[in-house]
């Protein structure tokens, strides 16, 4: 995968030792296998205030994460913006929005930034993905790597071959190519 020079930074997280919740690291392990030196690639277990510097280095920040949320072998995709209401600052919970506003506040970085959620059929402890969940990372990194396209821009590609450029700030969910 080539970049034009768009920083892009994919942040996996979740335990990969709960099941499911593991597929967050598989999903960001292919895709820097994928796009080598031409992204940033890291894999946490919790989101942590630390984040948000290299937030704030990129153009385009996509988090992959494991929900309860949906049909195992489902996933969806949306553009996320900064929270306007930052966490305490001694919380133990952070969310994708609340580090896109700490990185708003503390550096003015404002990337763009999508939140990948993908529904999860187990999260048992176990350091394997249900059969369901191993079998979308396949769709989801092919996706995304449409979506980062050789020019380093948010694009997609229908079925009939058009190809578009996504409105990042819309606030709206992405299309997902099926």
């Amino acid at each position: 995968m080539k970049s034009s020079g768009t920083n892009l930074l994919i942040i996996g997280y979740g335990n990969p030792l709960r099941g499911d919740d593991g597929i967050g690291w598989r999903v960001a392990d292919q895709l820097a296998a994928l796009t080598g030196d031409a992204a940033t690639v890291l894999t946490v277990h919790q989101l942590t205030p630390e984040l948000a510097e290299p937030i704030s280095k990129a153009d385009l920040v996509i988090f992959v994460d494991a929900s309860y949320a949906g049909q195992p072998r489902s996933w969806t995709c949306e553009t996320i913006g900064p929270d306007q209401e930052s966490p305490a600052a001694f919380t133990h919970y952070f969310a994708p929005a609340n580090l896109l506003g700490y990185a708003k506040a503390i550096f003015g970085a404002k990337p763009r930034a999508l939140l990948i959620s993908v529904a999860g059929a187990s999260f048992d402890c176990g350091d394997q993905l249900s059969p369901a969940v191993a079998a979308i990372i396949p769709e989801i990194v092919a996706t995304v790597s449409q979506w980062w396209g050789a020019a380093g821009l948010v694009t997609i590609k229908s079925r009939i071959g058009a190809t578009r450029i996504l409105d990042m700030l819309s606030g709206e969910q992405l299309p997902r190519i099926c």
